[in-house]
């Protein structure tokens, strides 16, 4: 029968410690261990399995081991609660395990008796073992000893802890295995371990984690400062406890070299010294087997995986050393490991490189893109600036004609290359798969800051690097050519009366282009007014004109104002007689050599400038006198009947509109060209007015007045008669009658009434036979400028395009987002044809004021409106036509057009 075993209070709280021995007690006492059974009773060995009811109930595996003399050497507990090893539930085991040994009520006493003096004085123990220093063994029985090993070549240097007892005449005694585990904690530390055991016994196991190794490997920093503290106890051992102990030894420098092998072959080997090891730590150390020392080692810079890696490399082939030392020298000789074959290399060393420029077009992003690459040259060999960047050694290698040339970067000289480049505006790229360092301009590749950045650059910043000693060379596909515009030419070409051809052109390179197909692309780029002071031109993808942007403004003003009319794909512009206006613009603000269109040049110079007009006398038989500026109007209305345009006379009332008209209808029946009626069409309540105003200054015109129920019997003198009245209500009834008869002239008055083109009314008077149209009104648009596209849907059909083109072009950028362009636009469309004197500009020609002009309310929308206008048409638009420096009259535009 086993004798049977006792464990002692001051025992467990040595392995367990006094925290968790007193849980453990409290759980014993409390009755929470559930089962305890013994499943081997050998004689220094017990293994237990148990349960205790914590906050769960938790399983124990427990084994506890006592030497020959009965005395406890420790206790291994694993549980499968949070804390897992020797915590309080197996101090609970141990307690009701030691109370199943006692076998009689006396020995139960005797023993609790001894057990409470255990307790009473264990902690003179702990004084005493506080007390001692952390490293002295002396007086211990058994000390820990440290083994240290290699297994197997190439493998770690591994370490395993021993156990062995001290003999009074020297010399250990039979060691055995210590329990790694046990000595890292120190609440369970064994007697026979100090602490700098324990400090030992974590950094092993923090070097190699394998908790079911009994060897563990040295290995990273970890493994060092324990190698550092076992040789520093001096328990430290070289295979056999039986020698010396290791002591340490002086640095050495790590010796890399081949060696011959049999069948032709050869082996990397690495060594210290002779009978050496490495220790792959970190650092990394060495170890000689026979001087029995261990010290540190210089491995010029290779970590310690990289040692393992060449120490595991295989061997090699005779017939590969070449190749294989050719392939160290080219990409791998910043690790410093030696060539297995001497290999030749030239080295260039302190020359200044000579940065070299190669200009070309380049695939990035799905597109041929103008970038430049930078080289560096050395003497007869030439350099990617990328090489440079991308080695950390400064040292480039070549590999020419089975010849090795090693280079040595000037660091500074290629970076204030990389500077002038950076300076310059170019930001690198990674363009398809060039491994060259590439750049590329900082704008879009065909805009206009990417042309001028190009041209600038080849045209000025490539001579002065030039002259630095640069070498620049522009490839074929660069292909960057730069023209300068030499004339430019106007041909126009007659198609019928009222429409006419223009050709622009401009002559580049002795060859005359289409200047129109240039420019019209640029309309989505630029407006006239915000073109960059040069402009580059596009004749393709790789030719541009270049130009100032002062010269080609008047021709972007020309095209913008035409732009709804014009293709894109147009070489000449058709143009009818109302834009000729455009045409005197151009000729007074450019330099273009005309060929044809005289008549049209004329009448437009005419049209832009009405100073320009001929006077024209009033007519004999006019019973009055008209004031200077209703002459000037009779001059106008002449001057729109010889030149077959129509107009809208828009003074303020009380200015003589029907005067100046009646003066004009009477010259036109003195000249002999009144062969036609003119039909006069106007309010009911103006029927009078104009009946006793040509009573009054020209009797010998024969009227005709349409009104009343009996004018019917007036019809057949129509034909005959000089002037036709008739009143807006009265054109639908009489339509059939009046759209037979063809008319000198037809007159609107108060035309504004005509506003809505779906009006009957406005529908007639749009199908009048008619040589010439004139609208008279004092507020040709009262509302909304739909109004004003009526008047001139009615005086020059087409003039303004449909009315939905009206409202999109003009109508609503103007009325809803107050487009200041799109108002001067218009404004500059209609001025020639509307001519118009406000009192205050007249004043002193006006006699006395007799009559009192009654002002009337505008509503709520209507105010508003007219409000709208107002600021995106008089100020912004009055602003912007006095910016293109046009005549005083045509500033008139503004007050019709409010």
């Amino acid at each position: 029968m086993n004798k049977p075993h006792t464990l002692l209070n001051g025992d467990l709280r040595q392995i367990f410690g006094n925290t968790y021995f007193k849980r453990g007690e409290a759980y014993f006492k409390g009755g929470l261990v559930l089962k305890q059974r013994n499943t081997s009773n050998k004689r220094n060995h017990v293994e237990l399995e148990s349960r205790v009811m914590g906050s769960d109930p938790y399983a124990q595996t427990i084994t506890i081991r006592w030497d020959q003399n009965n005395q406890l050497i420790d206790i291994i507990g694993n549980c499968n609660c949070p804390v897992r090893f020797n915590c309080k539930h197996v101090v609970a085991v141990c307690l009701d395990f030691r109370d199943s040994l006692r076998k009689t009520p006396n020995k139960t006493k005797a023993t609790s008796q001894n057990d409470d003096q255990g307790d009473n004085f264990a902690w003179l123990k702990d004084v005493q073992q506080s007390g001692d220093a952390v490293t002295s063994t002396k007086d211990q029985t058994d000390i820990v000893l440290y083994l240290l090993s290699q297994t197997r070549v190439k493998q770690p240097i591994q370490v395993e802890l021993k156990v062995a007892r001290q003999l009074k005449k020297g010399g250990m005694g039979v060691a055995r295995n210590a329990v790694l585990n046990n000595i890292a904690h120190p609440y369970m530390k064994p007697a026979y371990a100090n602490m700098l055991d324990v400090e030992i016994a974590q950094l092993i196991m923090a070097a190699d984690n394998d908790h079911w190794q009994s060897k563990k490997n040295l290995r990273h920093a970890a493994g060092a400062l324990a190698l550092e503290k076992m040789l520093e106890s001096g328990r430290c051992y070289w295979e056999s406890l039986k020698s010396s102990p290791l002591q340490l030894g002086t640095g050495r420098t790590l010796d890399i070299f081949w060696k011959d092998e049999p069948n032709n072959q050869l082996s990397l080997q690495l060594r210290a010294g002779k009978h050496t090891e490495l220790i792959l730590t970190d650092p990394p150390c060495y170890i000689d087997t026979v001087s029995l020392e261990i010290g540190e080692l210089d491995v010029m810079g290779l970590n310690p995986e990289q040692l393992q890696q060449l120490i595991d490399a295989p061997v090699l082939a005779s017939s590969q050393a070449q190749a294989f030392s050719r392939l160290l020298v080219k990409k791998y000789s910043h690790l410093g490991i030696p060539t297995p074959r001497k290999i030749e290399v030239t080295k260039i060393a302190g020359v200044l490189p000579i940065p070299q420029l190669k200009l070309s077009k380049t695939k990035h992003k799905d597109a041929l893109t103008r970038s430049l690459s930078l080289q560096f040259k050395y003497q007869d060999w030439v350099l990617s600036a990328a090489a440079s960047k991308a080695n950390p050694s400064d040292i480039t290698l070549l590999d020419e004609n089975d010849k090795l040339i090693e280079i040595e970067h000037h660091i500074e000289q290629e970076t204030t290359a990389l500077i002038a480049l950076k300076e310059a505006g170019f930001v690198p790229a990674q363009l398809g798969d060039h491994k060259e360092m590439m750049f590329i301009a900082p704008f879009a590749e065909d805009s206009q800051e990417g042309i001028a950045f190009w041209a600038d650059f080849v045209d000025k910043q490539i001579p002065e690097l030039e002259v630095e000693g640069w070498e620049i060379s522009l490839q074929d596909n660069f292909n960057l050519e730069i023209y300068e515009a030499e004339d430019y030419w106007g041909d126009i070409e007659e198609e019928s009366h009222d429409w006419f051809n223009l050709r622009l052109d401009v002559e580049v390179n002795g060859q005359r282009v289409s200047l129109l197909k240039l420019l019209l692309p640029l309309l989505h780029q630029f407006e006239p007014d915000q073109l960059p002071d040069t402009l580059y031109i596009p004749l393709d993808e790789n030719q541009f004109i270049s130009a100032k942007g002062a010269e080609i403004r008047p021709y972007m003003q020309t095209l913008y104002e035409l732009f709804d009319s014009v293709d894109i794909n147009q070489e000449s512009l058709r143009i009818s007689r109302y834009d000729s206006a455009l045409l005197s613009e151009l000729e007074t603000e450019t330099n273009l050599r005309w060929q044809g269109g005289d008549f049209l040049r004329e009448l437009g110079a005419k049209l832009k400038d009405f100073s320009g007009i001929t006077p024209c006398p009033v007519p004999e038989g006019f019973l009055g006198e008209l004031r200077d500026y209703q002459e000037a109007g009779l001059s106008w209305l002449a001057f729109l009947r010889e030149y077959q345009l129509n107009g809208i006379l828009a003074d303020d009332m009380g200015l003589g509109k029907t005067v100046q008209t009646i003066a004009h209808i009477l010259t036109e029946k003195l000249a002999g060209r009144l062969d036609l009626p003119v039909l006069v069409i106007a309010p009911t309540s103006l029927m009078g007015n104009w009946r006793r105003e040509i009573e009054s200054f020209a009797p010998e015109l024969n009227t005709v007045v349409l009104q009343g129920p009996d004018r019917k019997q007036f019809f057949e003198d129509i034909a005959s008669s000089d002037v036709v009245l008739t009143t807006y209500p009265l054109l639908p009834r009489d339509a059939e009658t009046l759209l037979k008869q063809k008319y000198h002239l037809a007159v609107l008055d108060e035309a504004q009434l005509v506003k809505n083109p779906r009006a009957k009314a406005a529908q007639i008077v749009r199908k009048l036979n008619t040589r010439h149209r004139l609208c008279l009104t004092g507020t040709p648009m009262e509302n909304h400028l739909g109004e004003l596209w009526t008047q001139f849907d009615f005086l020059m059909p087409g003039f303004l395009g449909n009315l939905k083109t009206f409202k999109r072009v003009y109508q609503t950028p103007i009325e809803k987002h107050g487009d200041v362009e799109t108002g001067a636009k218009l404004a500059r469309r209609v001025a020639p044809f509307m001519l118009r004197r406000k009192k205050d500009e007249v004043e002193k020609e006006l006699p006395p004021k007799t009559e009192m002009i009654r002002s009337v309310p505008l509503g709520k929308g209507q105010a508003a409106l007219y409000e709208t206008i107002r600021l995106s048409m008089e100020f912004r638009v009055r602003e912007a036509i006095a910016d293109k420096g046009l005549a005083r009259s045509h500033i008139t535009i503004l007050d019709a057009l409010l």
